[in-house]
């Protein structure tokens, strides 16, 4: 049910294909009832990176045209996070994915980077540009 708020009408392989992506199948195969397990209020029995991943397969899940993700791996480990990441990557190809971030691992792979500094908003066509205007 928590899916299917961003998309009433998708079906179970539709549901299992997010959940994959966003790195949630592993837990929810080990919740009680699995998929049809409820999670509580809020999802407050899940961890906080776990919240983070049904986000994050909702937003897959929903078509929309553009995805905007704010610190988007912040309660994730390495391992997850770049699974995560990777799916995210390929996901683009079907739409705008703006993503939000400080940490470097998660988003060294963008296409175009922009930075809000000192109330100013500073475009970069590489991370590695980013960061070299960074140390000026």
């Amino acid at each position: 049910e928590n899916l299917l708020l961003a998309e009433p009408l998708a079906n179970e392989s539709a549901l299992y294909d997010v959940l994959e992506r966003a790195q949630c199948r592993e837990f929810i195969e080990k919740l009680p009832s699995g998929i049809d397990t409820p999670i509580g209020k809020s999802g407050n029995t899940l961890s906080v990176g776990q919240q983070q991943r049904i986000s994050i397969a909702r937003g897959l899940l929903r078509k929309s045209p553009v995805l905007i993700l704010d610190e988007p791996t912040a309660d994730l480990d390495p391992v997850t996070e770049s699974a995560l990441i990777d799916a995210l990557v390929e996901d683009r190809e079907n739409r705008l994915l703006i993503m939000i971030s400080h940490r470097p691992s998660t988003i060294q792979l963008a296409d175009r980077f922009l930075v809000l500094q000192d109330g100013e908003v500073r475009s970069f066509d590489s991370y590695e540009d980013m960061q070299a205007a960074a140390e000026l």
